[in-house]
């Protein structure tokens, strides 16, 4: 944000404070400030007024002026081909000297008494105001022949550049900055002196109307005029050039010149753009559509035609195209979380306006369309249409209760309580209950950042000064180091130290990936507006959507080097089609399951689906599969399954696909990709256990080859057996005589925490499992 001093005079006084010192306050309220850069007008350079404008005699592009200087008429030679009859200029009598090094000297040219000369901005020391001489008009005071230029305030300008962060968009505007520096030096704000633009009876009720849906979270405001042609006037073009904001059209630079003052959020529309039948009366619809975006539109037909959405973009067909048209002006304040929100999840397009509205503008939308209509008619005598048309949300208000010990520990010194509630009420918090130690708050619309009571205190802290807040040596106090960030830490670091004691390696791969591989891989496409603008190499165009990509790369790698046996694994971020970041861990096995030795006599048995699941739970402890219906296109559609630990779904195990295999030049492989995020750390329970023997049963039951393992669970859970404690596989046989049929043999555990189990609980126990086993599912005993 840029702003000028005598800009900033105009919402708060400042006359008495110099730029160095109203910079050194706007640091000490944590307002930075990047840079203080000053424009003085040189001594001797004074108002001139042309009083004749001549061709030269002997030279076509100079003209001969006669100019009254205050002191008397000069005869000026002037080369810009903007100088004529009738306007004041900026003229460098005889003896000045221009920072150029030039000194004004009476000369000849082409044969002219020259005694004086006209001056450019630049000449002069200020910034470029277009080609030719500066032209002067009023808007910068009073104008008269031989007054000093270096009286003007407003070409006598202090400009400071402030980097503000996100959360402050209230301090987007002179209006921002003069609320906190008026907070900080104990002074009101400047009421503005606004022209009344409804001084006449007919108004905007004949040229537009305004329909809207109830419980929109929205303000606007609309108002008319005739866009005639008017030359923007000085002081506005000046400032705006100042702050590096100048546009071309003269509509647009009102509109910003209007923000940068308010704050408020400004648009202008093509008044045809709302009729929609011969009455010439514009039709402005408010709705809100479907996804919440809160949308502009032109009414009459049972769709209205978008003309914008609120605060995000405005249709390219409503801009204002051309003098003579008639335009609606709006001003408008919409929650910069909503649409943040919206446009990231939508995807929306976005225009300048944006950036502003999604950090906080000011909400008080009457005194930006007020402020704006003053302008239109006090520099551009533009003939404003009486009258407006507004929806005003009245939203809940945000209170908060703060209490002065703990502000005043958090703070770690004592403010006194009337301090507090004199600087809040000095940032616009209104006050609604104080007693005793307590303090109950609303805070101020335009603040929407502040929602708890650590951020109270950061702003009694700013304007207390970070300074004058005693200083005390820290105290070291031991505090309890569990807390689940550390929890999370452990977490990952145990599951990392398992990976690599069941013989993985670890990888760390690029967080980028290839979009056309992602693709091909059967990932999807990262949305255009939140894709990669400058990829490091085309081949990493795309952050990557899974670990999966880089691992098999690594594997490929390896295995181009001779190894035979590649068990990696990755613990990191994957990026969604929206970039939300999620953390995964990858397990990849390919080739031989173990290597070479006496043991296996030199040829050791490629990896397989059961041996690689066995490794996983060796990582993860006490797993469970399920069958996959939906694969991957990289995921072999016969050997993948759904990956559960405690019941919950924390990612799948596969073989990959072979073709997939046969691209990266791998043998067979097998995959976990699990999701961190689902597979949480818990605190181990403490649980008393038995002093009596345990007996352990078995039973051979016959089933589908096709058995779905996870069914038998579910039907022994079901019993809820007291005695049993916990029961696994231990065996599976077929042979030709069983048709589609196997033999698998469980084990079950049975133990009492109060007594040894007789052989009447032991088989009244194994009696309830196998009835169930054969009347739910169908499997009886061998």
């Amino acid at each position: 944000m840029i702003i000028t001093k005598s800009w900033l005079q105009e919402w708060v006084d400042v006359s008495d404070k110099s730029a160095a010192d109203i910079a050194l306050r706007l640091n000490q309220i944590g307002l930075e400030v990047e840079s203080v850069t000053s424009y003085r007008v040189p001594q001797n350079v004074v108002v001139g007024f042309v009083l004749s404008c001549e061709k030269h005699p002997d030279a076509q592009k100079l003209s001969v002026c006669k100019v009254d200087v205050g002191t008397g008429v000069r005869q000026i030679v002037c080369g810009a081909s903007n100088v004529r009859e009738g306007i004041f200029v900026a003229v460098a009598m005889i003896g000045a000297q221009l920072s150029n090094g030039m000194a004004i000297k009476p000369v000849k040219l082409r044969g002219v008494e020259s005694d004086g000369m006209i001056c450019s901005a630049t000449e002069i020391d200020l910034p470029a105001m277009g080609e030719g001489i500066l032209i002067l008009d009023d808007s910068i005071g009073a104008l008269k022949a031989g007054t000093p230029l270096s009286e003007y305030e407003v070409l006598n300008d202090d400009v400071i550049a402030i980097e503000l962060t996100a959360n402050r968009g209230d301090c987007l505007s002179h209006k921002g900055i003069a609320r906190d520096l008026a907070a900080a030096y104990g002074k009101t704000l400047t009421k503005q002196d606004i022209k009344d633009s409804d001084y006449r009876r007919q108004g905007t009720g004949r040229v537009m109307h305004l329909t809207h849906q109830n419980d929109i979270q929205v303000d606007v405001i609309y108002k008319s005029f005739d866009y005639q042609h008017f030359a923007l006037p000085l002081k506005l073009r000046y400032r705006l050039q100042l702050v590096q904001e100048q546009r071309v059209d003269p509509l647009e630079n009102v509109l910003h010149y209007a923000m940068l003052s308010t704050g408020v959020l400004l648009r202008a529309y093509n008044h045809h753009y709302f009729v929609r039948n011969e009455s010439d009366i514009a039709e402005i619809v408010l709705y809100e559509e479907s996804n919440g975006v809160v949308c502009v539109g032109a009414g009459g037909d049972a769709t209205p035609k978008n003309a914008s959405m609120v605060g995000i973009v405005k249709a390219q067909g409503a801009n204002v195209t051309a003098m003579g048209e008639r335009v609606i002006i709006e001003a408008s304040y919409i929650e910069p979380e909503k649409i943040a929100k919206q446009v990231y999840a939508l995807g929306l397009k976005t225009d300048e306006l944006y950036s502003r509205a999604s950090r906080g503008s000011e909400p008080d939308v009457s005194l930006g369309i007020k402020y704006c209509a003053d302008i239109l008619m006090r520099y551009c005598k533009v003939e404003i249409i009486p009258g407006t048309f507004e929806y005003l949300y009245v939203p809940a208000e945000t209170t908060l209760n703060l209490d002065v010990c703990s502000i005043n520990s958090l703070i770690g010194d004592e403010v006194d309580k009337v301090k507090i509630v004199k600087v809040l009420s000095a940032l616009g918090f209104e006050i609604v209950k104080s007693h005793e130690d307590n303090i109950v708050v609303n805070t101020p619309r335009f603040r929407h950042d502040i929602t708890r009571e650590q951020d109270v205190v950061e702003e009694i802290v700013r304007m207390i000064g970070i300074d004058n807040i005693r200083a005390k040596p820290l105290a070291f106090l031991e505090q309890a180091t569990h807390n689940s960030a550390y929890a999370a830490y452990a977490y990952k670091r145990t599951i990392r130290q398992r990976a690599a004691d069941a013989g993985f390696f670890e990888a760390i791969t690029y967080l980028f990936a290839n979009k056309e591989r992602a693709l091909a891989l059967g990932f999807e496409q990262v949305k255009e507006q939140v894709a990669l603008l400058n990829p490091i190499v085309e081949t990493m165009d795309c952050m990557r959507p899974s670990i999966v990509m880089g691992l098999l790369e690594a594997a490929s790698n390896n295995k181009k080097v001779g190894r035979k046996s590649v068990a990696l694994f990755e613990y990191g971020a994957i990026f969604d089609a929206h970039l939300a970041e999620s953390t995964q861990l990858m397990l990849l096995f390919s080739g031989d399951s173990a290597l070479e030795s006496p043991a296996n006599h030199g040829r050791p048995a490629p990896i397989d689906f059961g041996t690689f699941v066995a490794k996983v739970g060796r990582i993860l402890g006490d797993i469970s599969l399920e069958p996959l219906s939906h694969t991957a296109l990289f995921m072999h559609p016969f050997q993948a399954a759904k990956l559960f630990v405690k019941g919950v779904h924390i990612g799948e195990v596969f073989k990959l696909h072979p073709t997939v295999a046969q691209h990266y030049d791998l043998d067979d492989t097998y995959i976990a990709q699990i999701t961190m995020d689902a597979l949480a750390w818990q605190r181990p329970l403490v649980a008393p256990y038995s002093r009596y023997q345990s007996a352990e049963r078995d039973i051979s039951i016959m089933v589908p080859q096709s058995y779905v393992y996870s069914q038998i669970q579910g039907c022994i859970d079901a019993l809820a057996l007291e005695y049993l404690q916990h029961y696994y596989l231990i065996d599976s046989y077929s042979d030709a005589s069983m048709g589609e049929n196997e033999s698998i043999t469980l084990r079950f555990v049975l133990q009492s925490m109060e007594r040894t189990l007789t052989e009447e609980d032991i088989a009244g126990h194994m009696q309830a499992i196998i009835d169930a086993l054969e009347s739910q599912l169908g499997y009886k005993l061998r």
